[in-house]
């Protein structure tokens, strides 16, 4: 992208046009979000390994309790390998693609059930409208794939059905000052028994100092059906709502590489986990 300022490059100060070029790096190439567009042949491959674990969770009424039922409480816990990549067809269409490989745990009174295994493979293509301003905006689609795993296993690895993901994003700099804010819009079709869903998101980012980002962030996502009784995470869970919301931060390594770390807890939802979990990953740019 190009950073919305009045003034002409030859204007600054070497030292500032180093900053500014710093910036507009991390900028655009950050964020598994991210609303800016990636540029033709360019590309961003992140990996990233991530645990998040949870004994309570919120039932059909919002009430935070027990992970399972009063009669029958549950643990569930799982470590996942993610995979994500970028690349960018032309100056405004951007290729994404995503999966995660997990171990994942539960126990409740009736024994100890655990699953290895892919999980699904999103696909999407985003196209950037020209840029208004400081404003972008970026809409994109794509699917969720699964990838051969058998859904009824316990715990489930995921639904088994192909899912539709439309999706709008913003972006906004504040240059000069070194901040910036995105948000998205979305909704997924989703397959089988498993319930639609709206979803939507809301990131800030501030440059504490020219290689660290901090950045805080919430996702919500909710069903379009409000019927479900109970949950376990041991199974198929038709329908959810949920908000995680966390802090991250962004080291630039070098100019290709960069570091980021993630924490999020879900602190509001329906039949759905109470879960705490943490990311780690390490990201390529080119």
């Amino acid at each position: 992208m190009q950073p919305h300022t009045p003034f002409h490059p030859v204007h600054l100060s070497r030292f500032a046009i180093f900053n500014l070029a710093l910036f507009v790096l991390l900028f655009v190439a950050y964020d598994a979000q991210a609303q800016w567009p990636r540029g033709k042949g360019k590309g961003y491959v992140q990996l990233s390994v991530g645990r998040a674990d949870a004994s309570r969770g919120f039932d059909a009424d919002r009430n935070r309790g027990p992970l399972g039922s009063l009669e029958n409480p549950e643990t569930y816990d799982e470590t996942a390998l993610y995979a994500y990549g970028e690349y960018g067809l032309s100056n405004r269409f951007t290729l994404i693609a995503s999966t995660f490989f997990k171990s994942a745990e539960g126990q409740n009174r009736n024994g100890s059930f655990s699953n290895v295994g892919l999980s699904d493979l999103t696909v999407l293509l985003r196209y950037s409208l020209p840029q208004v301003g400081p404003l972008v905006i970026s809409p994109q689609v794509g699917l969720n794939i699964p990838t051969g795993y058998d859904p009824d296993d316990s715990p489930p690895l995921g639904s088994g059905e192909l899912d539709l993901i439309a999706q709008v994003t913003f972006g906004v700099s504040f240059y000069p000052l070194p901040a910036y804010l995105g948000s998205g819009l979305g909704f997924k079709q989703r397959g089988g028994a498993i319930q639609n869903e709206f979803t939507s998101y809301v990131e800030a980012g501030y440059f504490l100092r020219k290689n660290l980002l901090l950045r805080g962030r919430g996702d919500l996502i909710e069903s379009t059906t409000n019927t479900a009784s109970g949950f376990s995470m041991l199974n198929q869970v038709p329908e959810q709502g949920y908000l995680n919301v966390g802090p991250g931060v962004s080291v630039i390594l070098s100019e290709n590489w960069q570091l980021h770390a993630d924490m999020r807890w879900t602190v509001r939802g329906r039949t759905t986990a109470s879960l705490a979990s943490g990311t780690v990953g390490l990201a390529f740019i080119w």
